[in-house]
C-alpha cells in the first residue's frame, strides 16, 4: 500500500490505464493478504491485526481503477476526490465549538 499511495500521490488527475491496472491489483492483492493474515492471527489468538484500514474504501479504490483502466486509456485518480485535508479543517472547528460557552461559539470558530 506505501507504493500504491505513494505513486497515487506522484500522478495528476490522470493516470495512465496500464499503471492504473497495476496499481488497482496491487489494492486487491493488499486486501487478499490481509485478510488472510488477520483470519490467521484471530485463529491463533494473538493480537496481530487490532487496527483496522478502511478496507472498504480501499476496496472501492482498487476497483475503480481497475473498472477505468478497462474502458480506455486513462484512469482517475482517487486521490482527486479525496477529502483528507477537508476532514481536518471541519473537524477543529467542530471540536472548538463544542468546548465552548454557547454564547462564545462564533467567536472561538472564527
Amino acid at each position: 500500500m506505501n507504493t500504491v499511495l505513494a505513486t497515487l500521490y506522484s500522478e495528476g488527475f490522470w493516470i495512465p490505464s496500464a499503471r492504473a491496472h497495476v496499481l488497482g491489483c496491487m489494492v486487491r492483492n493488499f486486501l487478499i493478504i490481509y485478510q488472510r493474515c488477520a483470519g490467521w492471527s484471530v485463529e491463533k489468538g494473538l493480537p496481530w491485526f487490532a487496527i483496522v484500514p478502511k478496507a472498504h474504501a480501499l476496496a472501492h479504490q482498487g476497483l475503480q481503477l481497475l473498472q477505468e483502466a478497462s474502458q480506455g486509456q486513462w484512469a482517475t485518480n482517487p486521490l482527486a476526490t479525496a477529502n483528507q485535508m477537508q476532514e481536518d479543517f471541519i473537524g477543529r472547528p467542530s471540536r472548538i465549538s463544542r468546548r465552548v460557552h454557547a454564547r462564545r461559539i462564533h467567536t472561538r470558530v472564527m
